[in-house]
């Protein structure tokens, strides 16, 4: 054997040379499972978005913990000229809810108790007429509670 040889294998013999070559090689390594990859539908990849925006953990979705409850979750009793809703709640509301809630808070202010909707003969087939309406059905309305024949007609046309 050259000198070459002879002294590639001795420093090969080595110990202290070894430690660069400690990465198991083909056929060397364990066997490794990859886990499988789970693809969600549009409705749980919906409800895993939905979950992560409200916070909730898995726990309080499953039951197994409560979830703390939001004061305004409360009925807040109808005072005429009071907010409809709770305060920190109004901001929340779709762009026109919280423009008839402004309106509500204006004209209540006021003193009126009752506002009139006009109905045509096409609605009803009685001629034109006016629906009068008591603000505290308002107060039904924001609160999805049981709602008034006369707040409903209206809303129907």
């Amino acid at each position: 054997m050259s000198d070459y040889d002879c002294s590639i294998t001795k420093s090969w013999e080595k110990k202290s040379n070894r430690k660069y070559n400690q990465v198991p090689q083909l056929g060397e390594q364990p066997k490794q499972r990859v886990p499988d990859l789970k693809v969600l539908s549009k409705e749980d990849e919906a409800l895993a978005e939905f979950v992560a925006e409200i916070g909730l953990t898995k726990a309080q979705l499953e039951g197994k913990e409560n979830v703390p409850v939001h004061e305004g979750a409360g009925r807040k009793p109808f005072v005429l000229g009071q907010p409809l809703m709770w305060p920190e709640l109004i901001d929340r509301l779709p762009t026109r809810m919280r423009e008839l809630h402004n309106w509500y808070m204006k004209y209540s202010s006021e003193g009126n108790i009752m506002f009139a909707a006009r109905i045509k003969d096409s609605h009803f087939h009685r001629g034109m007429d006016d629906v009068w309406i008591e603000l505290e059905n308002l107060w039904d309305l924001y609160h999805q509670d049981a709602l008034d024949k006369s707040l409903l007609s209206t809303f129907c046309m």
